[in-house]
């Protein structure tokens, strides 16, 4: 990738040729960072561009704003998407020093090649400026780490020259043997390679060459065995561009024998990896029946770890690979775990989400439990069946299930108790609730209930009016908006659950999908 910084006195210009792309549909507000709502809407754009505003007001310095454009090359183009040019936005600017800095990041799209533009204020909080006249240097050492990191093709990053496949080395280096002992180092100690494979790989992307020879050799008239690695810089062509330098004359000394033994040094870091990607899918993956790819690569990326998924010519699912994105390690799914091969996963993979009962159970009651603690035990069952949960007690135990689940789904809510049987029965019968044969004002009524529990007044008369219309259908009301709320009564109450991660923490949240953008609903007819 190539950086090209600007640096100016006035942010407008600045702001202007980004907002015009925006206005024309040549560019999109990609993101806003380090502000008080980190939205990319109206409000989250007024709020970045005011604080870096007030920033500035604290130098008279003619560098106090920072634009750049960073630009990847068009072979990449298959790799990006807007969260990977999110995340090297993020790690690109943090990089420069701007961790804690309002920033606007734009995508373009006037061009061949994918690339962003990022907007800042180069005066930090102590009213000094945050780059200066280093900072080409800074952001040449950035480019070239996310490249590794990223697995994105290694570039020149000489300002004004076009995109193609570098000619020169990563970084200037006085000689072949320096910049092997860089890159060797860096890939053992840094990038933790664990076998000749993966610094083979490594060193190719940064135009060098690494080959094991092997054969036989006659000393002191003796036929012996051997086998050495000779490494050497390659060009675009592959061709090699000067003679190799032998492993045991570097710094390292990356023989085959002391290889093996770095590799083996190596091996519980990727160990560790591999189980805490594991244990974050198994995490992920404990309230699903069934997820769809989409949705899975979704709640993994919050987790910085990506999914990379082959299908064989008939959509079989045939390869399945996890990458760390904060180390930009790969791993396979039979690396991971034999749970999480290809044929395995693919099990649990569907057209649609289907969580597991007892998951949409516990969901819901937790949402009511909190006020339920002070009532008696017949109260308590009162209430639950009127709010829609089927109750059973069977050996002194009382366990639910909520009523969208037609089969399953029960939990256990109270052990070792003494209840009539029969009071179950009754409360249904009065409010005529067949939890088989459910009408849609049995549904509304459940939900009436629940908004009651939670406290949320706004959908309590929400529910209210749905149910006005139903029961008492006025001659002025609008017959197709009526057969509309209608028709979906199901969809707004049997709700889907999507588990989500909550970046902040590690505990894990279960939200309703918004299934608007789906279905071509009427304004106002929104999940309850």
């Amino acid at each position: 990738m190539i950086a090209n910084i600007t640096k100016g006195s006035f942010l407008k210009p600045l702001l202007a040729y980004n907002d015009k792309k925006v206005s024309k549909g040549e560019a999109v507000l990609l993101s806003v960072e380090n502000t008080i709502t980190n939205s990319k809407g109206e409000n989250g754009y007024k709020n970045a561009v005011n604080r870096i505003l007030e920033l500035s007001t604290a130098s008279k310095r003619k560098d106090k704003f920072f634009h750049v454009s960073i630009n990847f090359p068009e072979q990449d183009k298959a790799k990006i998407d807007n969260h990977l040019l999110q995340k090297v936005a993020n790690d690109y600017m943090q990089k420069l020093g701007f961790d804690d800095m309002p920033y606007l990041i734009y995508k373009h799209d006037d061009t061949n090649h994918p690339h962003i533009h990022i907007v800042a204020c180069n005066i930090n909080e102590k009213k000094k400026a945050i780059v200066s006249s280093n900072d080409r240097i800074i952001s040449q050492k950035a480019t070239r780490e996310l490249e590794l990191k990223y697995d994105l093709t290694v570039i020149s990053s000489k300002k004004g020259e076009n995109i193609k496949p570098n000619k020169e080395t990563r970084v200037n280096f006085n000689s072949l043997r320096e910049e092997l002992n860089y890159h060797i180092k860096y890939a053992l100690n840094n990038y933790k390679v664990q076998n000749i494979g993966d610094l083979e790989k490594y060193l190719k992307i940064n135009n060098l060459e690494l080959q094991v020879l092997n054969g036989n050799k006659v000393i002191n008239g003796k036929e012996v065995n051997y086998h050495g690695v000779v490494f050497n810089r390659i060009d675009v062509d592959f061709k090699r561009s000067q003679k190799g330098i032998k492993a045991s004359s570097l710094n390292l000394k990356p023989t085959v024998e002391n290889l093996e033994k770095i590799f083996k040094r190596n091996e519980p870091y990727h160990k560790s990896k591999k189980a805490s990607i594991k244990n974050q899918l198994d995490y992920i993956l404990s309230p699903y029946d069934k997820i769809t790819m989409d949705q899975l690569k979704k709640v993994l990326l919050l987790r910085d770890i990506k999914l990379n998924d082959r299908y064989d010519s008939n959509n079989k699912l045939v390869g399945i690979s996890f990458e760390n994105l904060s180390t930009g390690y790969k791993y396979t799914g039979e690396q991971i775990s034999k749970k999480y091969t290809a044929k395995n996963l693919a099990d649990l993979i569907g057209e649609k989400i289907q969580i597991k009962p007892a998951v949409i159970t516990e969901m819901n009651y937790k949402k009511v439990q909190d006020n339920l603690e002070n009532l008696n035990i017949n109260q308590k069952i009162q209430t639950l069946i009127y709010s829609g949960f089927k109750v059973n007690y069977q050996n002194n135990q009382l366990s639910i299930s909520d009523y969208k689940n037609k089969t399953g789904g029960y939990i256990i809510i109270n052990d070792n108790i003494n209840i009539n049987t029969g009071t179950i029965e009754l409360y249904k019968q009065s409010k005529n609730i067949e939890f088989n044969n459910l009408s849609n004002v049995n549904i509304l009524q459940f939900e009436h209930s629940r908004a009651k529990l939670e406290g949320d007044t706004e959908k309590e008369e929400r529910v209210l009016n749905i149910l006005e219309k139903i029961q008492n259908p006025r001659e002025t009301d609008n017959t197709k908006e009526l057969r509309h709320i209608k028709e979906n009564l199901d969809d707004q109450f049997q709700d889907n659950y999507v588990y989500q991660i909550n970046n902040d923490d590690d505990s894990n949240k279960l939200s309703d999908i918004d299934k608007n953008a789906r279905k071509k609903r009427k304004p106002g007819s929104r999940n309850l």
